[in-house]
């Protein structure tokens, strides 16, 4: 527009601003097809058409509407996206932004009307005064994005920014000036075979590495962001409660600040009123997470005590299994501290998601088998556990690891069931069965109610097992040995602990259904998280039912 501006023909014989608006179409859609079209540059290209639309049409505009606009047009071409975080992060943070903007245009404006330092000869006060209200501005307009956003991110991510708004103010700059600018501009040279496209590519390489580099020494700080469970149905009815109170501070500031200091100190006890109805039941949970080839058990007992009883998924896997799967449970569930971990065996298996645990849920002891392994990861888990003060035990066959007291009366404990780890090798030949027939081989008692937990002891360690229990041998819950393996579950074991359920940690690939099919037939309902997903038994009032977390019709 500044351009056409400068010929007098073309200010007597167009609309400026509108032929301006439709030249700018073409490196505006240009660039939304560069960035690939992800929901943010949907929203940012709609809302422009939208808005563009309106002044070639003499038509009002509100940045709202635009937005609603945008939002409905995404989601009628693509109904799932409502359900994607970046649609909810890019368009919560864009209204956020839109309902502070007034507020930030009037003290603009303020400033600008301010003409008693121009008139005393002080441009440099003004100037000052633009610069400091802008690095504010872009400040306030960051933090009201990650306020807004807070809720969003904490059930997608479990996890918050602290310096967020920092981050922004550093990085947006050299992007959107440096990186941004030289990048398009040598792709154009580059596209056209003229000269200067190589340096300013160059140039804007350096601006992302600039960029990357900020963003990474802030990341890298201890309080760059923090891990939090995310928001109950109770929280965000304070979180709407406290945004709606931002809405009303313009119009009634009183009860605005009344009814936002109300929904902050909510937001505080909510929390804590959960972690004491925690420690006042009475009830266990005992959770088979969905880790693939491997094995996690979470059980949950009367007051507030948590075990995980091994944390590991397949060795191939690039993503942290602690990190991706079992601190997201545990946060859903709102476990904030483990008060145990227990390693049957050192198989990656087992135990190659448990140091990202061991250093956010620090729990008190790591119970392990005693054996060395043969992966120097697991040497580092050690040394991990030893840096973080964590005890490292190796229990004795029937030592108790964690136990309550229940109010009905009797205990819910959880306990080593054998001392297999204490004796050398299974009678196996293959060093591979032999550190399998090592496993530590946990029960968990609660009242009537008895889970066991074998690790990947093989056919030969069940019968010990047998002939050393005896009586107590009959299970309600039992976790499949070796993950169903031909080499474990023997029949006779089955057909002695005569389980209610079988719980077969694995991957549906590997799983051998056959032989599910003929634990079915002698009467133990077989479930595996390959196949249902994560199964979550619960002991409540006497009772105990296992659920899936896929219902298969």
């Amino acid at each position: 527009e500044w351009l056409l501006k400068r010929s007098p023909r073309l200010l007597l014989t167009l609309q400026v601003r509108k032929v301006a608006l439709l030249l700018a179409l073409i490196p505006i859609i240009g660039y939304a097809l560069i960035t690939g079209l992800n929901p943010p540059a949907q929203r940012a290209l709609l809302m422009t058409l939208v808005f563009m639309g309106a002044i070639l049409l003499d038509r009002q505009w509100c940045s709202l509407n635009n937005l609603a606009i945008a939002a409905l047009l995404i989601l009628t071409l693509d109904p799932p996206a409502l359900f994607g975080a970046s649609f909810q992060l890019s368009f919560a943070a864009t209204a956020g932004i839109i309902m502070l903007l007034p507020t930030l245009q009037n003290h603009y404006q303020e400033i600008r009307g301010s003409a008693s330092d121009q008139r005393e000869g002080r441009p440099a006060v003004i100037i000052g005064r633009k610069v400091l209200f802008w690095i504010g501005a872009s400040l306030l307009v960051s933090t009201v994005a990650t306020l807004v956003t807070t809720p969003l991110a904490l059930h997608h991510f479990h996890r918050v920014s602290l310096l967020s708004s920092l981050t922004t103010l550093l990085a947006t700059p050299p992007l959107f000036f440096l990186t941004l600018p030289s990048a398009l501009a040598g792709l154009a040279l580059a596209a056209l075979n003229l000269p200067g496209g190589a340096p300013l590519l160059l140039l804007s390489a350096w601006g992302v590495e600039f960029t990357t580099a900020i963003t990474g020494h802030l990341a890298a700080l201890p309080f760059s962001f923090y891990y939090l469970s995310p928001p109950s149905p109770a929280e965000w009815g304070a979180w709407l409660g406290l945004f709606g109170a931002l809405l009303l501070y313009r119009r009634q500031r009183f009860w605005a600040a009344a009814t936002g200091g109300a929904m902050l100190l909510l937001l505080l006890l909510l929390p804590a009123l959960e972690q004491w109805r925690r420690g006042q039941s009475s009830n266990s949970r005992v959770t088979f997470i969905e880790v693939g080839h491997g094995q996690a058990t979470v059980v949950e007992l009367p007051g507030n005590r948590t075990v995980l009883v091994d944390g590991g998924g397949p060795a191939t896997l690039s993503t942290d299994i602690g990190e991706q799967l079992i601190a997201p449970f545990l946060r859903h569930r709102r476990i904030r501290r483990l008060t145990a971990v227990v390693i049957s065996h050192p198989h990656a298996d087992h135990y190659n998601g448990i140091p990202f645990l061991l250093r956010h849920f620090r729990p008190q002891t790591l119970w392990i088998n005693g054996q060395p392994g043969v992966s120097p990861d697991y040497q580092t888990l050690l040394r991990t556990a030893t840096d973080l003060g964590i005890e490292i035990a190796v229990p004795s066959g029937g030592e108790e690891l964690v136990s309550r007291e229940l109010k009905e009366g009797g205990t819910a404990r959880l306990y080593n069931l054998a001392d297999f780890h204490r004796r050398e090798g299974g009678g196996n030949s293959s060093p591979e069965d032999s550190v399998n027939d090592q496993s530590l081989v946990i029960g968990y008692q609660h009242g009537d109610f008895l889970f066991i937990l074998p690790g990947d002891i093989g056919m030969g360690q069940e019968s010990r097992l047998l002939a050393e229990l005896e009586t107590t041998a009959r299970a309600t819950v039992l976790a499949a040995s070796h993950h169903g393996r031909r080499t474990s579950m023997d029949p006779a074991f089955v057909a002695t602990v005569a389980p209610r359920y079988i719980i077969v940690s694995d991957d549906e690939r590997r799983t051998d259904y056959r032989r599910v099919a003929k634990w079915q037939t002698m009467g133990a309902q077989t479930l595996t998280t390959g196949r249902d997903g994560s199964i979550t038994c619960t002991v409540a009032g006497g009772e105990l039912t296992c659920q899936p977390a896929i219902r298969r019709r």
